[in-house]
């Protein structure tokens, strides 16, 4: 048989038609083979990790729609868009005033 075909193992070299791959694959279908995943364990895997995808994406979704409507709620209110400009209109003045009671340098801290 195949002996070492273990995870993380290497396989082992075998020449063409060296292993009855008939006969190995029946070991595994009835247990024989130690540390072998078989079949069904690995389709069961695989939907347990599919399921766990599903939901991580329904939740990542869910998430995005609400921060989407609030944010949707703030576009919507004048006062947003009044404080925006204001917040613009402000950061230059602010700037200047900085640098003129400075000497025209400003230390800026990062």
């Amino acid at each position: 048989g195949l002996g070492g075909a273990r995870r993380g193992e290497p396989l082992p070299k075998v020449k063409p038609g060296e292993v009855d791959w008939d006969r190995e694959w029946q070991k595994v279908m009835r247990g024989e083979q130690d540390g072998i995943d078989r079949p069904k364990e690995s389709a069961l895997e695989f939907e347990r990790a599919k399921r766990r995808a599903v939901r991580s994406t329904e939740r990542f979704v869910e998430t995005t729609r609400k921060n989407a409507r609030s944010s949707d709620l703030l576009r919507q209110d004048a006062r947003f868009y009044l404080i925006c400009l204001a917040a613009i209109g402000f950061f230059p003045a602010l700037l200047v005033a900085l640098t003129t009671s400075t000497g025209g340098q400003v230390d800026y801290i990062v």
